[in-house]
């Protein structure tokens, strides 16, 4: 499946798609849409970014860096569901 973000088409699985579903209905559209990142991890990720343009990460930022962009393309995709469904009430 392809879903739309921000013009960009994003493929996902199956498994992901229903995982997606299961937080979208068990969690109210309006808290999803206003969770966000705790300012640290907010201020990690810039640190991390900061460090990839340079190419300075060590083997475990990247790791770090990696696990933050995929939770930042989960919560994207589940905003996304989120904000849907309260478009459509």
């Amino acid at each position: 499946m392809k879903i739309e973000v921000d013009g960009i088409m994003i493929k996902t699985s199956t498994a992901y798609n229903q995982f997606l579903e299961y937080l979208a209905q068990k969690v109210s559209p309006a808290d999803i849409l206003a969770f966000q990142a705790p300012k640290e991890q907010q201020e990690r990720l810039h640190i991390l970014t900061e460090k990839n343009k340079a190419d300075t990460l060590t083997p475990d930022e990247n790791a770090e860096l990696d696990e933050i962009l995929a939770f930042n393309r989960l919560m994207t995709l589940l905003k996304t569901r989120a904000y849907v469904a309260l478009k459509q009430k």
